[in-house]
């Protein structure tokens, strides 16, 4: 949705928030930023957060990647995502970079192109063990649908 006030997608997503009153204030924030995971990530853990690729298949039309997010330091895993990329929307050079696996992830890519992006929460989930947002990554070439899963026992503070 390009162009959509900054307000709106607020108000999007506070409406989304009703369905999880228990939710931490660090957990509405971190399901309704729209920076790159690694770098909200690595201020909430003081660390460096890294992406290390857990596999990455072809099927039919569309590009999956899993991937795990783990502190640089202790090697923790504080977050799991699942991206779908499909080839007809996606640049052949920016899915090619992606398939080579290298440690990173596609937030650090499309940095490192200097593409444009916007992101646009699709929806929230949550229960006793975790918390997760499904969004839409999208700009020039770049169409991705992400879906990321955090742990509940590590962004309990601020309750």
């Amino acid at each position: 949705m390009s162009g959509m006030s900054e307000e709106l997608k607020i108000e999007e997503i506070l409406k989304m928030f009703e369905e999880y009153p228990t939710l931490t204030p660090l957990q509405r924030v971190v399901l309704s930023s729209t920076t790159t995971v690694q770098s909200m990530l690595a201020t909430i853990f003081k660390t460096q957060v890294v992406a290390k690729l857990i596999a990455q298949k072809s099927f039919g039309n569309v590009d999956i990647r899993w991937v795990r997010l783990v502190t640089k330091e202790d090697n923790k895993v504080v977050c799991l995502a699942e991206s779908v990329l499909p080839h007809e929307t996606n640049s052949k050079d920016f899915l090619d970079e992606l398939r080579k696996g290298e440690e990173g992830g596609i937030g650090m890519v499309i940095t490192k192109r200097g593409i444009k992006t916007e992101r646009k929460i699709i929806g929230l989930y949550a229960d006793e063990h975790v918390f997760t947002r499904t969004y839409s990554l999208t700009g020039e070439r770049v169409d991705i649908t992400i879906t990321e899963v955090f742990p509940n026992k590590d962004f309990s503070v601020g309750s």
